[in-house]
């Protein structure tokens, strides 16, 4: 059964028309959509993530009087890359501590997050030491540094969930409204699995915007492969994403 009409040409073949070249407009148009919508949390997601630094750099920065604001940190658990993470800053504990941004008695800081003007909040992974022979915290405050506040804490992550879940539903719409050609529908779900979103940009480049196979047949990629795909996925994916980053 053929899914559209054919029309000769003057070469003796037919041209596809009707059914076949309204789907054919429909896969990639959801297979850009997915893609923008990927580049587009990509975007969000690495500026509002915490950019590590040595306490080398972190001096340099109160030194110079670039840090606009800080806070001491501890148990920093950042996720950059987590596709569709919408927390409202990371997962990351906060010590109490004074007006001078000091950690409270008894409360234990191994870290730091700071702001700089025009850059991502950056992450100082181990408490500061001496800055022009003084504590950290008198070395922020002398150089103009303030406390985080409500109003001049780092910018919300929850920017990142809008353009994953955007990509989502048109990643449904197109399994429902187009039929797979590559890899049977379970096999894309649970390639979908695979960190960072990269299993739904690889559903769009291969099943949306790749051409259809040279020979019309059943998709050949089974549940079983897309499982395999996913353990894979999620053992050598983030790794390599913080290494990148």
């Amino acid at each position: 059964m053929t899914e559209g009409v054919g029309v000769a040409t003057s070469a003796g073949e037919p041209a596809v028309v009707g059914p076949v070249r309204e789907r054919t407009l429909l896969r990639r148009t959801l297979g850009v959509l997915i893609v923008a919508m990927w580049m587009a949390w990509a975007v969000v997601a690495w500026w509002s993530s915490l950019h590590e630094v040595g306490e080398q750099h972190f001096v340099e920065d109160v030194r110079a009087g670039r840090v606009v604001a800080f806070k001491a940190v501890t148990n920093v658990r950042d996720e950059p890359w987590r596709f569709g993470s919408g927390v409202g800053a990371w997962m990351v504990d906060y010590p109490g501590a004074d007006l001078e941004g000091r950690p409270e008695e008894g409360a234990v800081a191994d870290g730091l997050i700071y702001t700089v003007d025009g850059v991502r909040t950056r992450w100082l992974s181990e408490p500061p030491g001496l800055v022009r022979d003084m504590d950290a915290f008198a070395a922020l405050a002398e150089a103009g540094a303030k406390p985080f506040t409500a109003e001049t804490f780092p910018p919300s992550r929850d920017w990142m969930a809008f353009p994953a879940l955007a990509a989502f539903l048109f990643w449904i719409a197109s399994l429902i409204a187009t039929p797979p050609r590559w890899g049977t529908r379970p096999f894309w779900v649970l390639v979908a699995f695979v960190p960072a979103g990269l299993g739904l940009l690889a559903y769009a480049a291969r099943e949306l915007l790749a051409g259809p196979p040279a020979v019309e047949r059943a998709p050949g990629l089974r549940w079983w492969h897309g499982l395999g795909i996913a353990v894979l996925g999620a053992l050598f994916v983030p790794p390599l994403v913080v290494a990148l980053i």
